[in-house]
């Protein structure tokens, strides 16, 4: 009997042993898919995050291009001259005939591109003309909110102007007239014929309009949502929530959530009604938009708060080039479902199988025991017994692989699902880098490739050399041939540098800066090498041949084209920009010596 508990004890310890060990597997495994269901959210939103984010480059290219447009028709100019001749005080400016010819003139563009404003400002940042007699003769509100942006349009950059409060009322989305209220503006310089910059030509425009519109096509699911905001967290589009906002008195009734909600922690779900235990004005940007203002492009799947207090999962990046962040984010709660599921089910099968388990074991020990009991009486039935318990275990058995087959092909197919998810993002990825005309590297590809070879550098203290090169006469181009041969020309010239011996380095990049201009980053190369590349360019242009006969460069009726070279070792203080620029001011030297040439930067 001591020899028959003692087995007993030991199976027992043996039953319970297996059953955490089963426990234990299920619960890594179910990590492990959680953990692939996060990543793989994350996925999703760095897919939208960049997809929103080239939108919003897109849409900014576009409109920099119509004000630069205007700002360079020769009419404007002659106005804005007459203009700058009147004296600064708002009497004598309003008095102005040419005031009056300059918004009659502007007045069809600006209605038929859906334009709210103007303003041609002063080199001391008057206003000497806009569509509103309260502007003229004041101090422009651009240099009062953001002075920095305006700056760099009076050295000759044509740039979006981020959203800011503006001076005067203006109808929110509801069509009401609001006195607080923001508004964005694009702004490009006005150039004379000696190349100086002689004023700023703004245009006004509606950021609830397209972009917001924008952001709104970055939404996911029933609670994804995409939104920009500004360097101090400031929500500048606006909310998929604002109704659940009105409700909880984040904003006002009849007020929407641009430039009235900050996006920072609550510390509590107020959406379920919970009071924050910390005044609105301390809390603290959400975790992911803390990252964000900085600078930094963040991916985070393990969960934090939003500015509704509800746990999200997000990706987030700054626009160093339009002024603000954007971030995309999904309530963890529906991101999780597919991870829920399979987790319920795990847990019924493994508690079913316990349970079975057990009341296995302890029906068996009951039946030995009392078997033992009645051996020497009832053999012959105990034997007919536990046959009849054994086909009972064989059919239970089969049953439960049954189920577990079926549970390993739909895990097999969910995991053929984040396959296919897998490549489309890869595809999409591809896509978001690559400039869809000339097959080589875009705009955004180029800033990242740009920023990383410039940290390499500077930690390597080695050059970073950089060309700019541009179409000459390239409008007459396609004003002569057709925007089709246009494009084809452009990708002629991309199979030129691409065959050049150029990129092929690691570290190397040759992208389309815009338009006809295409950029290559040379790291580790001095600038004699470089120039003898630029040269070298310019040759296998011209040894293309390709017929130009409305180019006005000196002898010759081919596409030719103009290199700006500027070459520097990165300093830790020092930023790409600065490079950029240079280059560019190289290329325009270029221009200006005749074009067909490689020209080097140099200080004034």
């Amino acid at each position: 009997m001591a020899l028959s508990r003692q087995k007993y004890y030991l199976e027992l310890i043996l039953v319970g042993l297996f059953i955490i060990v089963v426990l234990v597997l299920a619960a890594v495994s179910l990590r492990s898919i959680e953990n692939r269901v996060r990543n793989g959210a994350g996925k999703a939103l760095q897919a939208v995050l960049y997809t929103t984010n080239e939108a919003l480059h897109v849409w900014v290219a576009d409109h920099k291009k119509v004000v630069m447009e205007i700002a360079s028709q020769p009419r404007l100019l002659e106005l804005a001259k007459m203009q700058l001749s009147i004296p600064r005080d708002g009497e004598s400016l309003l008095k102005s005939p040419t005031l009056g010819q300059i918004r009659s003139y502007l007045q069809p563009t600006l209605e038929r591109r859906g334009y709210v404003g103007i303003f041609i400002i002063a080199p001391d940042k008057i206003n000497v003309a806009s569509m509103r007699d309260a502007n003229v003769g004041t101090r422009n509100l651009i240099t009062e909110q953001d002075g920095r942006s305006l700056d760099s349009v009076f050295e000759g950059n044509c740039r979006l102007i981020p959203p800011m409060w503006s001076d005067v009322p203006l109808r929110d989305t509801s069509g009401a007239l609001m006195s607080e209220i923001l508004t964005l503006f694009f702004a490009a310089p006005i150039i004379d014929d000696t190349g100086e910059v002689i004023a700023v030509f703004t245009v006004r425009m509606d950021p609830f309009k397209d972009f917001t519109r924008i952001a709104k096509l970055g939404r996911i699911g029933r609670t994804g949502e995409t939104y920009a905001i500004d360097g101090k967290g400031m929500l500048l589009t606006e909310s998929r929530f604002d109704d659940e906002l009105r409700r909880v008195g984040l904003i006002k009734p009849g007020k929407g959530a641009i430039g009235s909600i900050k996006v920072s922690d609550p510390g509590v779900n107020l959406i379920e009604g919970a009071p924050s235990l910390v005044p609105l004005k301390d809390q603290p940007l959400t975790r992911l938009a803390s990252r964000v203002v900085l600078g930094n492009s963040v991916t985070d799947v393990s969960g934090y708060r939003d500015y509704r207090g509800i746990p999200v999962l997000g990706a987030g990046l700054w626009t160093s080039q339009l002024g603000l962040g954007v971030i995309s984010e999904i309530d963890e709660q529906e991101a999780l479902e597919p991870y829920y599921a399979t987790r319920n089910v795990v847990w019924v099968v493994l508690g079913t199988t316990v349970t079975l388990a057990a009341v296995l074991f302890l029906y068996m020990v009951f039946i030995r025991r009392r078997a033992e009991e009645e051996l020497q009486n009832a053999y012959d039935l105990l034997e007919v017994r536990v046959k009849d318990r054994t086909s009972d275990l064989a059919a239970l058995n089969e049953k439960l692989h049954r189920e577990i087959v079926e549970r390993v092909r739909a895990e097999e197919q969910l995991t053929r699902a984040k396959d296919d998810l897998s490549d489309a993002n890869s595809k999409l990825q591809a896509f978001a880098t690559t400039d869809f005309l000339t097959g080589i590297s875009n705009r955004r590809s180029f800033d990242e490739g740009l920023h990383q070879e410039w940290r390499r550098c500077v930690r390597d203290q080695k050059p970073l050399s950089m060309l700019m090169l541009d179409l000459d006469h390239f409008k007459a181009y396609n004003d002569r041939y057709g925007h089709q041969a246009g494009d084809e020309c452009l990708k002629r010239i991309a199979s030129v540098l691409k065959d050049a011996s150029v990129g092929r380095r690691p570290g190397d990049i040759i992208a389309r800066y815009g338009g006809e201009e295409f950029v290559i980053v040379l790291p580790g190369t001095q600038q004699m090498d470089a120039f003898s590349l630029g040269e070298r360019l310019c040759e296998l242009v011209r040894a293309e041949n390709i017929l130009h006969e409305g180019t006005q460069v000196p002898q010759t009726n081919i596409v030719t084209v103009s290199v700006g070279l500027a070459t520097e070792v990165p300093q830790k203080d020092s930023f790409p920009k600065a490079l950029i620029q240079k280059a560019d001011k190289a290329l325009y030297t270029a221009k200006e010596r005749g074009r067909n040439r490689v020209e080097v930067y140099e200080l004034d």
